[in-house]
């Protein structure tokens, strides 16, 4: 998603975005095992999803980063509930995770390169899927 040389490790924005996705993830997954039984398949299966592919990344992943949801992920959701539920869980948690990525990501490198602590020619790259 992001490369730069300069950026420190606690700092980087690809290990945060991959952190705040893991996240996502786990906190729909408990959200909805949370809200009724659900076979084991559930976790596998959504697990499985390609929105939650931060390592290449995916367009679906960059979608979710955007704060969209891609179509395929509620298709599968519906299979176990019904839309009403599927928005009344998960959009608190999409909410919450991009808030998480703008004050951690945006906000962060706004903010030191604002105090001279990151070199003037550091750009955020973007990979357009």
């Amino acid at each position: 998603m992001w490369t730069c040389p300069y950026i420190l490790p606690e700092l980087n924005p690809c290990l945060t975005h991959r952190k705040e996705v893991i996240k996502f993830r786990d906190d729909c997954i408990t959200a909805f095992s949370s809200s009724k039984i659900l076979p084991d398949s559930f976790c596998e299966g959504f697990s499985a999803l390609d929105c939650w592919n931060y390592i290449t990344p995916s367009a679906s992943c960059f979608w979710l980063t955007r704060g969209l949801l891609p179509a395929y992920l509620t298709d599968f959701l519906k299979e176990y509930f019904p839309l009403s539920v599927i928005y009344k869980v998960i959009s608190p948690l999409l909410n919450d995770f991009q808030l998480e990525l703008y004050g951690e990501i945006w906000l962060s490198e706004r903010t030191f390169s604002r105090m001279g602590r990151i070199p003037r020619h550091f750009n955020f790259i973007q990979v357009k899927g």
